[in-house]
């Protein structure tokens, strides 16, 4: 009679530690991510503290009136957009968002996101594309993917100089596609802490199984990666 294998008991205690290990990583971040939040909103409001304090001291100026009005307005602007991707973010953190992964055409989706871009009402065009002649079909989730592309260009244009170029980049590694974005800035002029809008671009990209990077050139410029899933491991581009 023979001796059925029985299965090897999973060790419970190093489960525990890995589990425990992966929840101290993501307190860690966390804590970073609510540090830089904190930072940034304290900023504002101070900046929108002073921008009132000198609508006060300037009732009978109406031009410095329009100024501070303006400069307010912005400030509440960024900040309003910051809280959108803090809570964004903790609701993908919190399983909240619906990932649904499928087979895109990539040139499609790279034709939707920058068109309008290539060809700007009244202003010249700023954005540089790369592409190959033939693009593969990629895995991810429609929405979440021209969210991302859609933002970091939207922000790249916004916040760097008017008379600098964004280059828009695609190639093509092993079972990978690389899209790269490479812009003056990404935020503010001065502002350097970019954990929040990172921690949602690359969270956001993480979902479908996705990695980003994001680096500094020696020209001062930053580029950000993203990589996704190819559908079909033979297509390139090519």
């Amino acid at each position: 009679m023979s001796q059925q294998c029985a299965p090897l008991p999973l060790n419970s205690q190093s489960l525990e530690d890995l589990e425990t290990a992966n929840l101290r990583n993501q307190i860690k971040s966390q804590q970073k991510l609510v540090t830089a939040i904190e930072r940034r909103v304290g900023r504002s409001l101070t900046s929108i503290q002073t921008h009132l304090t000198q609508l006060n001291q300037l009732l009978h100026d109406s031009s410095e009136w329009q100024i501070n009005i303006a400069s307010m307005a912005a400030e509440l602007h960024q900040l309003g957009d910051l809280l959108a991707d803090a809570t964004l973010l903790q609701k993908i953190e919190a399983g909240k968002v619906s990932v649904q992964l499928e087979i895109l055409d990539l040139r499609l989706l790279l034709d939707c996101v920058s068109r309008h871009l290539l060809a700007p009402k009244d202003q010249t065009p700023r954005l540089i594309c790369k592409f190959p002649a033939v693009l593969p079909f990629i895995i991810a989730d429609r929405d979440l993917i021209e969210e991302v592309l859609a933002d970091l260009l939207g922000r790249s244009l916004k916040y760097s100089d008017p008379d600098s170029m964004i280059i828009l980049d695609v190639a093509c590694c092993e079972s990978q596609v690389v899209i790269s974005i490479t812009a003056q800035r990404f935020v503010a002029l001065g502002e350097r802490d970019y954990a929040p809008e990172i921690a949602l671009c690359c969270k956001r990209v993480e979902v479908q199984n996705g990695e980003v990077t994001c680096q500094m050139g020696l020209d001062g410029s930053t580029q950000v990666t993203i990589k996704l899933a190819i559908a079909d491991s033979r297509s390139t581009c090519s």
